[in-house]
């Protein structure tokens, strides 16, 4: 029942941001009353056709990560990881923030971020190097794959 009441609020929120009212879309998210809102706003954003997203500033895609992210949103904050990775025009890279975030991610259940932290870990990026921890997590990803049957090709 949630997940059909998500589907509906994302097919109308799309429409909004479609007819250019990005404004109105984020209010009529806001009404799930969650991190989600802004989470969902985002991902609407990044798969929206080139020729209406340009129309966006890049810059409001990462502070709706920001903000879903803070209010504890796990899916948000892997991609707010991933924008702190790779140098944005509004800010530069940084390295500690995007181990922060891959790190809270990971700890509030989003296993996506795992093999990001992996990486952080083995090569030192926002961290010391810490191949304890790697040995740790590669082992926790590769039974979590399997539990879940995801397979590496």
């Amino acid at each position: 029942m949630i997940m059909i009441l998500t589907e509906d609020y994302l097919t109308m929120a799309r429409q909004l941001i479609n007819d250019g009212c990005i404004v109105e879309a984020s209010s009529y998210l806001a009404q799930l009353d969650n991190g989600m809102a802004d989470y969902l706003m985002a991902t609407i954003i990044d798969i929206l056709p080139n020729e209406v997203r340009s129309k966006l500033e890049v810059r409001t895609y990462f502070e709706l990560l920001l903000r879903s992210a803070i209010r504890g949103c796990p899916e948000a904050m892997k991609p707010l990881a991933d924008c702190y990775r790779r140098d944005a025009q509004f800010r530069s890279k940084d390295d500690a923030k995007a181990f922060m975030w891959y790190k809270k991610a990971y700890e509030a259940g989003n296993m996506d971020a795992l093999p990001s932290l992996i990486e952080c870990y083995r090569s030192g990026i926002g961290t010391e190097q810490n191949f304890e921890e790697v040995v740790r997590l590669k082992k926790e990803l590769r039974e979590y794959q399997k539990k879940n049957l995801i397979f590496k090709i």
